[in-house]
């Protein structure tokens, strides 16, 4: 699945919603939903082969697997967060697109303690 596939589809799609939200505007946040989510698992099929690699990369070095594996699902999170908070502006509810992301960057903080433990004991060590 290349790159060219996402995008056509997602022009083809956002013509589409366009098209509809002039004649039946309701079908426009659910269509627009299901086009997201289409393209949400193209790349996540597409990603991984990245995933494999850096897995690969972890794997001959001493770096720790799991701070990699919290990465990666920060990163999810990230792009769910902001998927869920442009549909939710699609939908014209601002208010709640800006909770969305709150909460998104709450658990993205919240996940990234550990990884910040680490490094603040990696520096502690290196001052001794």
């Amino acid at each position: 699945m290349s790159m060219t596939v996402i995008i056509g589809f997602s022009i083809i799609s956002a013509a589409l919603i366009v098209l509809i939200k002039q004649y039946k505007p309701e079908f426009a946040v659910p269509l627009s939903v299901i086009a997201t989510a289409i393209v949400l698992i193209l790349t996540i099929v597409q990603s991984t082969d990245i995933i494999t690699l850096i897995d690969q990369m972890t794997s001959q070095t001493s770096i720790d697997k799991g701070s990699i594996k919290l990465l990666i699902k920060a990163l999810g999170i990230c792009y769910i967060t902001q998927l869920a908070a442009d549909t939710c502006k699609d939908s014209g509810e601002t208010s709640l697109a800006s909770r969305v992301e709150l909460a998104g960057k709450i658990t993205v903080a919240v996940m990234s303690l550990p990884l910040i433990t680490n490094v603040l004991d990696i520096i502690a060590k290196l001052l001794q």
